[in-house]
């Protein structure tokens, strides 16, 4: 076992989420232990060593799962995108935006507004609900960056709030919609409930374009057709 200088000090190897648990059944009333507790769990440092009977759950029908995400994002909902919000990614690469963002989304990253449509999923609190919905996001690096900020934050003021602001302080600014999952299979079609779900946020998303028709946002796809080919390895075509 590791010694410091000091004889009588030992130091104990032990993991990132043995450490998670007990700050979470010891230290709960200190408020930098909270922030810890939070950075923890964002940074996927509080998971354990064992599968739940849940994770095996998951695992099993995982491929079901995915077949129903992907009916739910193409048809209807991909063309709606694509006609309101231009171009629009591939449903394989939905995939890499799970591995890299814990969402199975359609999206793009083109023009003034980036934006990813789908399913978001708890990474850092696992117990908590999916959640199917949209979101928005203006670069901080885009030229109308500061004026779309304020188109967001007129769009959750006209909303009544039924939009809620993800950041928009600094940096990469954002707002959002959607519902957790429970919330929308209660009945006996569950896709079209969701596709239903989805079309009508595109619709929002329509009437918050009309609100603030000076900014550039990005060609629909009517409009972007002859210069598509530039970004065909990464769009859907």
């Amino acid at each position: 076992m590791p010694r410091t200088a000091d004889p009588n000090v030992n130091f104990k190897p032990t993991r990132w989420f043995a450490f998670f648990r007990f700050l979470k059944a010891h230290v709960n009333g200190d408020g930098l232990a909270k922030e810890l507790k939070l950075f923890m769990e964002e940074n996927r440092m509080s998971l354990g060593n064992q599968f739940r009977s849940t994770d095996l759950v998951a695992m099993e029908n995982f491929l079901s799962a995915r077949a129903l995400m992907d009916e739910t994002l193409q048809g209807e909902v991909f063309e709606k995108a694509r006609k309101i919000l231009g171009p629009v990614s591939s449903l394989t690469k939905s995939v890499d935006q799970l591995r890299a963002f814990q969402r199975y989304t359609i999206y793009s990253e083109v023009g003034v507004l980036d934006w990813a449509m789908g399913y978001f999923f708890p990474h850092e609190n696992p117990d908590k609900p999916v959640w199917v919905g949209i979101e928005l996001w203006s670069n901080p690096r885009a030229v109308a960056h500061s004026e779309l900020i304020q188109a967001f934050r007129g769009w959750i003021d006209k909303s009544r709030g039924s939009w809620s602001a993800v950041q928009l302080d600094n940096g990469w600014s954002g707002i959002r919609k959607g519902k957790a999952i429970h919330g929308l299979i209660g009945g006996d079609d569950h896709v079209r409930a969701v596709k239903d779900h989805l079309l009508q946020l595109l619709d929002e998303v329509g009437q918050f374009q009309k609100t603030c028709p000076g900014l550039p946002w990005a060609k629909s796809d009517a409009e972007a057709q002859p210069e598509q080919n530039s970004s065909a390895s990464t769009l859907e075509p």
